[in-house]
């Protein structure tokens, strides 16, 4: 048979705790540590100097150091853009008290070694259902108590159990008390056995409340209230109910003993008179069994012919449903098969005019590549003969570049020979008088032939202003 364990916790707050699982941290605290403040009737003093602590020397001594801890620590949030700085709430749990508790008796039949697997294999397992809470990080310290249940200066054969400090703060290194409520406790109850039977430990697994259900049976509700009443006893209060329940219990089993015996003693009477009646009544017994035999062997055999009937009936009509069942199943088989038969000519159906598309595609392709292959070529063929015009074009107009240099050569020259001949005809005043053999003026003849030449040299500079512009207008470029 297995045990009940689960961990007992408490918050731990500034004042008195003013709800279930809440208690002023100071007092827990000194009933831990050295103090063993505290009216406990299962203290026995004389063994305390076995007790360990660790994390400080006495309970006002971790509780200043959680106070500053919890002082030091500000909630921050910003608002618009502003940071702003608080303390935590006054009611806030700054601490958790957990206890590591076996029954007495089986806790004196471990050893300490054993004992401490035990609270090792808890810490486990609290860490695994809520690290936020149980982390490693978070234990500030702890005691081991054998002044209590079975103590022994020999501590190997005396019982022993352990209370441990945590300060919940999550992962973020925030406070995070208000993660500790009652189905937090609850989950742990229902999960805590089972954790820990996978870690070897025989745990029963404990009568926990159906919360959902509570909330609408009310015949269950009062049950589980007066249940948690009964378990709710302080460790006076319910050493001294188990001493009460024993004188009682002892009472009314020697009232019952008392009892037990008289009604012994009639049933001894009665059974000597009844002895004494079927010793009258044996001898005809004895015939009835002798015919009830008979009756018996007789329907026996009946029974196991009925039986055979019953069996071969039974087995023609199993043959008959498995005939019937395989006939029908080999029906659907056949159906199936054809489905299946039907399934595979569609997919070839579907694979060939698939495969008759990508040709289709294919040789599309190739057409527009072999298309794209002709437009390339004959664009560069146009390319080459334009490039071939081009030049051609480009020659014709350095030549004619060239002839109208020439001819401007030739302007200018004449434009030099002009101002040689106006030289040579002498001043103008002196010029007049003169005339030639047909009696016309030297002078007019010489005006005249000035303008001829300044027009001509007008148009020769107009179509070369023509031709140099590249302007496809000009006849001489046609």
């Amino acid at each position: 048979m297995g045990y009940r364990v689960v961990p007992q916790m408490v918050k731990l707050v500034k004042g008195e705790g003013d709800e279930k699982h809440r208690a002023n941290g100071g007092k827990i605290l000194r009933e831990m540590y050295q103090e063993r403040y505290g009216k406990t009737v299962t203290i026995d003093r004389e063994y305390s100097y076995l007790n360990e602590y660790v994390g400080a020397t006495s309970g006002d001594e971790m509780w200043d150091k959680l106070i500053d801890e919890a002082d030091n620590y500000k909630i921050v949030s910003i608002r618009k853009g502003k940071e702003y700085r608080r303390a935590l709430p006054e009611k806030s749990a700054i601490g958790m008290s957990v206890i590591f508790k076996l029954p007495y008796e089986y806790s004196a039949q471990l050893s300490v070694a054993e004992n401490a697997k035990f609270y090792s294999d808890t810490e486990d397992v609290l860490a695994e259902l809520y690290p936020d809470v149980f982390a490693k990080k978070n234990i500030r310290g702890y005691t081991i108590h054998r002044d209590e249940g079975i103590p022994n200066s020999d501590i190997e054969k005396g019982s022993e159990h352990k209370h441990q400090v945590y300060v919940p703060r999550d992962r973020n290194d925030r406070y995070c008390g208000n993660l500790v409520d009652v189905k937090m406790f609850a989950n742990i109850c229902k999960q805590y056995p089972a954790k820990m039977r996978e870690k070897g430990w025989d745990f029963e697994d404990l009568d926990t409340t159906d919360w959902d259900r509570y909330k609408y049976d009310f015949e269950y509700k009062a049950e589980r209230d007066l249940k948690r009443k009964e378990n709710g006893l302080g460790v006076n209060a319910y050493a001294k109910k188990q001493t009460a329940k024993e004188v009682k219990k002892q009472a009314l089993e020697r009232v019952r003993f008392a009892e037990s015996v008289e009604a012994l003693k009639q049933k001894i009477e009665c059974a000597n008179s009844r002895m004494e009646l079927a010793n009258v009544i044996a001898n005809g017994i004895d015939a009835e069994r002798k015919e009830l035999e008979k009756e018996k062997q007789k329907f026996t055999e009946e029974k196991a012919l009925q039986d055979k009937i019953v069996q071969e009936k039974v087995e023609q009509e199993v043959a008959r449903e498995r005939a019937k069942m395989q006939s029908q199943l080999q029906r659907e088989r056949e159906q199936m098969q054809q489905e299946f038969d039907e399934l595979n000519e569609g997919l070839e159906l579907v694979r060939e005019v698939l495969r008759q598309q990508q040709v289709t595609l294919e040789e599309e392709r190739d057409e527009q590549k072999e298309t794209l292959e002709q437009q390339k070529e004959a664009l560069k063929q146009e390319r080459m003969q334009t490039q071939q015009l081009f030049a051609k074009r480009m020659r014709g107009i350095n030549a004619y570049k060239s002839e109208l240099r020439s001819a401007m050569d030739k302007v200018n020259a004449f434009a030099q020979q002009d101002k040689a001949d106006a030289v040579n005809y002498g001043l103008e005043t002196w010029c007049k008088h003169l005339k030639y053999a047909n009696n016309v003026s030297v002078y007019d003849k010489y005006v005249a032939d000035k303008e001829n030449r300044r027009q001509r040299a007008k148009d020769i500079s107009a179509l070369v202003d023509k031709v140099l512009s590249n302007s496809p207008d000009t006849d001489y470029q046609k």
